[in-house]
């Protein structure tokens, strides 16, 4: 069979023409172009909305941390408000007791008065019956005309009777100023 000289070599160049054809090698290139750039853009995308996700998370990790801090500081301050009720609850106690107690040593006070001003009352009216037993008793005797020792001695006791009245009353006036100062110095702590 006979071969042209150039048969080796036409079908080298119609390989090599055909592998590095420029048609070829522009859309090829073109090609590999397209895909690096979709894929840089596709990197680039994807990068941007990490960066997004980055930041949306680093946000909300701030307004995460911001609340927790206004969480703490309202507790802190509810504390605060609490400790301070439970205080002014114990001063309104203290005070409320302190109260009570006035009032219940002015309920002894105006008790104690009262028997000191019922006995002081009772030594007058019994002072008053003596002195009108021994002015009956002198009436008596200056009708009957007795002797001057018994109408003497009637006198005596009627100024013995008229002396246990006048002490009964200045005892009776006493006992009423004592009470009233006792009175009067209970209201005035309970102020």
């Amino acid at each position: 069979m006979w071969k042209s000289k150039f048969y080796g070599a036409s079908w080298r160049c119609r390989f090599l023409t055909a592998r590095m054809h420029p048609t070829h090698w522009l859309i090829s290139t073109q090609a590999a172009a397209k895909k690096a750039r979709e894929a840089e853009e596709r990197a680039k995308k994807e990068a941007a909305e990490a960066a997004a996700k980055e930041a949306a998370a680093k946000k909300e990790a701030e307004e995460a941390a911001a609340r927790e801090a206004a969480a703490q500081k309202a507790a802190e301050e509810a504390a605060k408000a609490e400790e301070e009720a439970k205080r002014l609850a114990e001063e309104a106690a203290a005070r409320e007791a302190a109260a009570l107690k006035a009032a219940e040593e002015a309920a002894r006070a105006e008790e104690q008065a009262k028997r000191e001003a019922e006995a002081a009352a009772a030594a007058e009216a019994k002072a008053q019956r003596e002195r009108e037993e021994a002015a009956r008793a002198l009436e008596e005797l200056k009708k009957q005309e007795a002797d001057a020792a018994r109408i003497a001695e009637a006198e005596a006791a009627a100024k013995a009777a008229a002396e246990k009245e006048r002490l009964a009353q200045e005892a009776s006036d006493e006992a009423d100023r004592i009470a009233a100062e006792k009175v009067e110095a209970c209201v005035e702590i309970n102020r």
